[in-house]
């Protein structure tokens, strides 16, 4: 899940670089990434409102030691990671095609 996560969250992060945008360092800059989402590739706020609570777990997780995430959980965060990324592929070619 932790792996899932951080391929949602780099998606996010292509989508500001692609805007010459990048959130500072410093606490919430991953929740600041992951809301880019809804203005950068257009996802859904509930999409992000989903990636926000897969940071939530994902904190729980690595500060507190202890395991969250259900195998179930896991499986749909990775598919949920495989579709942003295809939606940030689709998105940069039609940047690309658009002279942008």
């Amino acid at each position: 899940m932790e792996q899932a996560y951080n391929a949602i969250l780099n998606c996010a992060l292509v989508g500001l670089r692609a805007n010459g945008l990048r959130p500072t360092d410093g606490r919430g800059h991953h929740i600041v990434a992951l809301e880019s989402l809804c203005d950068t590739l257009g996802t859904p706020g509930d999409r992000v409102d989903y990636f926000q609570t897969l940071r939530d777990l994902r904190n729980k997780d690595l500060y507190t030691g202890g395991i969250h995430v259900t195998v179930r959980q896991a499986e749909e965060a990775i598919t949920e990671a495989q579709i942003l990324r295809g939606d940030l592929v689709q998105w940069l070619s039609e940047r690309e095609a658009g002279g942008r």
